[in-house]
């Protein structure tokens, strides 16, 4: 097959999926499929399966979830199928914490071995340890602890970082201060030293902290697949979350200038976002009123959907036509 054929055989594949997109949104829009929490592609292949052409509705979909309408085999199929995913995922990230607790206590105690027997050289992730004993050695000696007063692991995370206890001149904390006198060490330069290393251990504690909180939100479902949500400012962007790591999101939005306003995919922690009321999602043909990202109100007609998404075709008022993504919360009344 020719380089022709080919790309014509993925252009033309490229378009079936499209079509299939539309036809799965227009049978199960996104707003309802994210209100059951569920894809749009595995509702649209149940309803399919089970004879269901009708559009699946915001209001039935309330009715299954509070329990007022009886909810059909195939959603609670669906329903079922997904908690129990979810109970093997919760299942499988406990074991993955304490299968992580367990490497590092024995990574721990592997280096603390070795810096008691002198070994001064590591690889890896070994010198963030080694790092952090001697850190906390080094603000004993700030404190007025003395080389003897150390452990033998202590005085060799010194060794290894390039600090010798009985040196003041290979203290960090004299830099410009007792110049390796040692007759300011505990009176002046070595307090405010040690408030120096007070400081990085404390933004290690609270990155450390931070990361904590990102994956309790994600593990107890604070933030989940199918939320839609703000960014923080000034980068102000309305979109959907599409998956999630252990403490990370993944927000599909609307990009910005260098991305050409094309919908990407973002990164981020979860307490860079927050979750707004539900987005108006408009229909694909639906005429459209809404502001684009140059501040101008705008009349257009809808194109394509993609969740809290919507592509629209414009014309400015040269007559040049236009056409670009937005996100819902961009919409405006109509007039």
């Amino acid at each position: 097959m020719d380089d022709n054929a080919t790309a014509g055989s993925r252009k033309a594949g490229n378009k079936a999926r499209r079509r299939k997109r539309r036809a799965d949104r227009a049978l199960c829009p996104p707003a309802v499929a994210n209100k059951l929490g569920l894809r749009v592609a595995d509702l649209a292949a149940a309803k399919s399966a089970n004879g269901f052409a009708e559009p699946l509705v915001d209001n039935r979909a309330k009715r299954w979830l509070d329990g007022t309408e009886p909810m059909p085999q195939w959603s609670s199929g669906l329903l079922s199928g997904k908690a129990v995913r979810s109970a093997e995922n919760q299942s499988r990230n406990e074991t993955r914490r304490v299968e992580e607790e367990h490497r590092e206590l024995l990574q721990t105690e592997r280096v603390q071995r070795n810096l008691e027997s002198g070994k001064t050289h590591f690889r890896g992730a070994d010198p963030d340890l080694v790092a952090d004993i001697a850190f906390e050695a080094a603000k004993d000696l700030a404190r007025g602890a003395t080389a003897d007063d150390l452990s033998i692991e202590e005085t060799t995370a010194l060794r290894a970082v390039g600090v010798n206890p009985r040196k003041h001149s290979t203290w960090q904390m004299h830099a410009g201060k007792c110049e390796g006198r040692g007759d300011s060490c505990i009176e002046g330069a070595a307090l405010h030293a040690a408030e120096i290393f007070e400081q990085q251990d404390a933004l290690r504690q609270a990155r450390r902290e931070f990361v904590a909180v990102s994956e309790a939100m994600i593990a107890d479902g604070t933030v989940r697949v199918g939320d839609i949500v703000q960014l923080g400012s000034p980068a102000y962007r309305v979109g959907t979350i599409v998956s999630t790591t252990r403490s990370r999101v993944k927000v599909r939005i609307v990009g910005f200038k260098q991305d050409s306003y094309e919908v990407i995919e973002k990164s981020m922690y979860p307490q860079w976002v927050r979750a707004v009321p539900e987005v108006r999602t408009p229909e694909v043909g639906e005429q459209v009123r809404f502001q684009d990202w140059g501040r101008h109100h705008r009349q257009g007609t809808v194109t394509e959907v993609d969740g809290s998404l919507f592509s629209a075709g414009y014309v400015l008022a040269s007559k040049a036509p236009r056409s670009a993504w937005f996100d819902g919360s961009r919409l405006l009344p109509q007039e």
